[in-house]
């Protein structure tokens, strides 16, 4: 007996909540070892009797309490003719009352692992149902799909206030065009999930060339932008490419 779709549905959503919460617990693990070793290396050796060797101290603490003198002279005969400086009041911070956008926004590389899974599961059934001919995983995938685009919604929405809220950074590049890629990935399924509903007979046809077409274009988007987010976190020469 072939299993139901409801059945197929309810592996693939337990499927779907196992990696969420495995996947982010690995990354972080990950993120204490690499840690752990940068604070080792940058630790400094001890010799055999047990102390830290610091090469030409000795040399480095007599010039800077030279430089400490010689700094202190120039400090008293400056303050002898210059008048005494008024203190300039600092500029309050630009993002300083964006305390809980700032805490939604650092939710992003949570929330961006939920679509992620979602739509890959989409993509095993369709290649089921669409190339192995199992018409009966067509609901389904209805299912999936509309799980995957609901769960981008707060994904894009915690990005857009990182993005709001983080500041200026060297990447800004390559942030607006993760942005952009993202927000093109996010309309791509919707119009799928639109498509798919307006015929829920079944997709035969240009109806299910256009539907095929424009979920290859969401992974597609998913591959690109997730690879520009993986350079913005790691650097851009993480990768060669």
């Amino acid at each position: 007996m072939q299993p139901s779709w409801r059945w197929l549905a309810a592996r693939l959503f337990a499927i779907g909540l196992l990696s969420l919460f495995v996947t982010p617990a690995l990354a972080h693990r990950g993120h204490r070892k690499k840690s752990s070793a940068a604070k080792r290396a940058r630790t400094p050796a001890k010799d055999a009797g047990g102390a830290v060797s610091r090469p030409d101290s000795g040399a480095r603490s007599e010039a800077s309490a030279q430089r400490s003198t010689t700094d202190a002279a120039a400090n008293r005969g400056s303050a002898a003719v210059s008048p005494p400086a008024t203190p300039t009041p600092s500029a309050p911070s630009k993002h300083s009352d964006d305390g809980l956008a700032d805490l939604i926004g650092k939710l992003h590389p949570m929330a961006v692992h939920v679509p992620i899974g979602w739509l890959l599961l989409l993509l095993l059934v369709d290649a089921a149902t669409f190339l192995l001919k199992k018409h009966s995983w067509e609901p389904a995938g209805r299912l999936l799909l509309l799980a995957a685009t609901l769960s981008m919604l707060p994904a894009v929405a915690t990005g857009l206030l990182r993005h709001a809220t983080h500041g200026p950074s060297d990447a800004e590049a390559m942030i607006v065009l993760h942005r952009n890629v993202m927000l093109a990935m996010a309309a791509a399924s919707a119009a799928a999930l639109g498509l798919r509903l307006s015929r829920r007979e079944g997709l035969r046809g240009a109806y299910r060339a256009g539907y095929l077409l424009l979920i290859a274009a969401s992974a597609a988007l998913l591959l690109v932008g997730g690879h520009l987010g993986g350079k913005i976190v790691f650097g851009a020469d993480y990768l060669p490419f």
